[in-house]
């Protein structure tokens, strides 16, 4: 990311925008001023984008996490289109999601817990103050920190989730503690 998070983001947000207007010229990518829903919302999750108008719920209460109302209600992940051998863009189960995804559920997901922590332990998303405090670097580098980590980052986290963390996982981190065998090739 570094410095290319600004100019990926924006690339990657064009391309979505120009391939959705060669359908509907009409068509905008929304932006989400989170900073705003910070200033005027105690929970973030009570923004107007999370309203059955815009794009459901932040946090479906389905054991599944799926988005069940609103006009992305029960919205399918596209599948493995042909016979695409590129293991890249598909997860285990044939569905367009990175391929260390491996939930099998073919339908729009989302949660504000991560591993149990609501919000990923998260206060709030990134205000007015957190910007500032950036905005404030006297260096291009200060300032990309800021935008590809604590301003940015945390979005990704409170409104995706992650979910489904096997007591296995906590076993073998056990046992990798108890080997010595942390720091070599595992932090």
């Amino acid at each position: 990311d570094d410095a290319g998070i600004y100019t990926h983001h924006s690339a990657f947000t064009l391309e979505l925008e120009q391939s959705l207007q060669s359908i509907n010229p009409r068509v905008a990518i929304p932006y989400w001023d989170y900073t705003y829903d910070e200033y005027i919302h105690v929970d973030w999750t009570d923004s107007e984008i999370f309203s059955d108008d815009w794009f459901g719920v932040a946090s479906p209460l389905d054991v599944n996490h799926v988005v069940t109302s609103g006009r992305w209600a029960y919205t399918k992940v596209v599948t493995r289109m042909g016979n695409s051998g590129d293991e890249r863009t598909h997860n285990p189960y044939g569905l367009l999601r990175s391929p260390w995804n491996t939930n099998p559920m073919p339908y729009l997901l989302r949660s504000r817990f991560v591993l149990g922590a609501k919000d990923g332990n998260y206060r709030n998303v990134p205000g007015c103050k957190s910007f500032s405090a950036f905005f404030q670097k006297t260096t291009l580098a200060g300032l990309l920190t800021g935008i590809n980590g604590l301003l940015h980052g945390p979005i990704h986290i409170m409104v995706g989730g992650q979910w489904h963390f096997e007591q296995e996982s906590l076993e073998l981190e056990a046992l990798w503690k108890s080997s010595g065998l942390i720091g070599m090739g595992r932090g």
